[in-house]
């Protein structure tokens, strides 16, 4: 028998069967879309969770927590030769060196610094690497009151941190424009144009001029409320007659530009500002976000009363972008204003000078982080990392990915065992059509048809069921998902990093599901499509 033939008799064997095979299908549509419907919710949350907020290919080293034995030297001197990965103490042993000049450079504790930067940059897993150095005082913020149209200014505590400019991507007029259009997860700029992400030096600032308001100066440059600037004033009559006199003014200067994260700005929208009636910021209204400014008071705490060794400085800051590679919850500033305010800030002798054990607030950095080429590649980056006796900054990102998988597994096994059930129930009814239809097998094998042909033809059968209730539940998944993103975005209150989607379908899942469909019923068919092929045609035309 051809397959033209084959194929003929099965779509007809279907339409005279389309009842029975309707109701026994019912079961294997029913799994599919659970399936496809189940795994696609994974994916989806899986992309936001690793895409988003927690990346996947994100690592930050940081120094351990505690002050162990082994050890690695601190920035060499000048004149010394820079360190490299075998110049480390593991487990008290020193790691591929036995140079006692070299092991005497050795501290006992390990510090990050621009030569661990450049070990990790070297490494071949590495795409791309960056110091970040954390405040290490306390500050205070306040203010948004005008821009955000509150009846009040915003008072709050803050963390912050320091990153490199050059890390970041700094964007004209017209990338701006084109960058605020994208959806949020594809932006690529890090600072919007006309605002600047840069360390502005007290030689930019002189020229800036004098001033008794922050109304006093240009835009985006602020006054020093303060801190006035002490100037020697001579009688300009009289170049020769009496004694110089003091007159102090107040200078202009340029805010400290700092840098906020997409998630901060989830949690505003999506937490913050429902909570307390605070607008919230859209595409919109994102230009009134940027530029906002608010006085900063470094050194204070609305927790503690704890007084700093210096007296507390005010500073202005300005919102200049928002940026992945922002602190989460605070601010990131450029990496020298961090330097110079923790140099500051720390805690001096009676002499002035800083202690040795405050020294590496300003000259060491609190993290490195790392992008990674490959998921593949993680495993033997953290090898490196550990090697060289840091650690990782613990995100709960993996802990979160397994109940993800934990849960989206659960709902699949259920999806599955729907399928098998169903695939009992298509077994079932092929049982009962080769009973009806047995005069008919033996008819066939009468004129020439083999047992390999009635199989063929019976399982050919199944095999069509099994795509069309595949693409039946792949459909109704879709079908599906499309509704509940209509519900999260319409119905559903604002929550953090609120997807397009919540659902994936990639093309493997699409294939999958309907090769599931036509494998499960041809499992289903396969014994009773053997049981039809042995039937003799001298047993099916005898009368029963």
């Amino acid at each position: 028998m051809n397959f033209h033939n084959v194929i003929k008799l099965v779509r007809k064997n279907i339409r005279r069967n389309s009842k029975q095979l309707l109701v026994a299908s019912i079961g294997i549509v029913i799994g599919l879309w659970a399936f496809s419907l189940f795994l696609s919710f994974g994916l989806g949350i899986t992309n936001v969770v690793e895409g988003e907020i927690f990346p996947w290919d994100k690592i930050e080293v940081i120094p351990p927590a505690t002050n162990l034995e082994t050890s690695r030297s601190r920035a060499p001197e000048s004149g010394d030769e820079a360190c490299d990965e075998n110049d480390f103490y593991i487990d008290g042993q020193p790691n591929g060196t036995v140079d006692q000049d070299l092991a005497l450079k050795f501290h006992k504790r390990r510090f990050l610094d621009d030569d661990v930067v450049q070990l990790i940059r070297r490494r071949p897993e590495v795409r791309t690497a960056y110091p970040k150095m954390k405040f290490t005082f306390p500050a205070v913020a306040e203010g948004g009151q005008e821009e955000l149209h509150l009846s009040s200014p915003l008072r709050t505590e803050i963390f912050a941190d320091g990153i490199e400019p050059h890390t970041l991507k700094q964007c004209d007029e017209a990338a701006t424009n084109e960058d605020l259009e994208r959806p949020r997860e594809i932006r690529q700029c890090d600072v919007y144009h006309p605002f600047k992400f840069k360390d502005y030096s007290q030689d930019e600032d002189l020229e800036l001029g004098f001033c008794e308001k922050h109304g006093d100066c240009d835009k985006y440059v602020f006054c020093n409320l303060e801190e006035a600037a002490t100037l020697w004033v001579f009688p300009l009559n009289k170049p020769d007659a009496g004694p110089r006199r003091e007159s102090f003014h107040k200078r202009c200067y340029h805010a400290v530009p700092v840098l906020v994260s997409t998630y901060l700005l989830e949690l505003w929208n999506g937490s913050i500002a429902p909570a307390h009636g605070y607008p919230k910021l859209s595409k919109s209204t994102l230009s009134t976000f940027l530029g906002l400014s608010f006085e900063t008071y470094l050194g204070l705490s609305m927790f503690s009363s704890k007084a700093q060794t210096v007296p507390p400085i005010t500073r202005r800051f300005q919102l200049v972008g928002i940026s992945r590679k922002a602190i989460p919850l605070g601010v990131t500033a450029p990496l020298s204003y961090a330097a110079r305010f923790n140099d500051y800030f720390a805690t001096r002798d009676e002499a002035g000078d800083v202690l040795d054990k405050e020294r590496e607030k300003s000259e060491t950095y609190s993290s490195i982080v790392v992008r990674v080429n490959s998921k593949k590649q993680i495993t033997s980056f953290l090898a490196f990392v550990k090697k060289l006796g840091f650690t990782q900054e613990d995100t709960n990102a993996e802990t979160v990915g397994l109940v993800i998988l934990f849960i989206t597994g659960i709902l699949v096994f259920i999806s599955f065992v729907i399928v098998i059930i169903a695939a009992i129930n298509i077994a079932n009814t092929y049982f009962m059509i080769i009973s009806e239809r047995r005069r008919e097998i033996g008819i066939m094998r009468a004129i020439g048809a083999n047992r390999g042909d009635v199989r063929a033809i019976f399982l050919a059968e199944a095999a069509l069921l099994g795509f069309l209730d595949g693409a039946l539940g792949l459909v109704l998944g879709w079908l599906t998902a499309r509704f509940v993103d209509w519900v999260i975005w319409n119905v559903v209150p604002e929550f953090p990093f609120k997807p397009e989607t919540a659902f994936h379908f990639p093309m493997w899942l699409v294939l999958s599901t309907v090769i599931f469909g036509v494998a499960f019923c041809v499992l289903g068919a396969l014994f009773p499509a053997y049981k039809a092929a042995k039937i003799e045609p001298s047993e099916a035309l005898l009368p029963q």
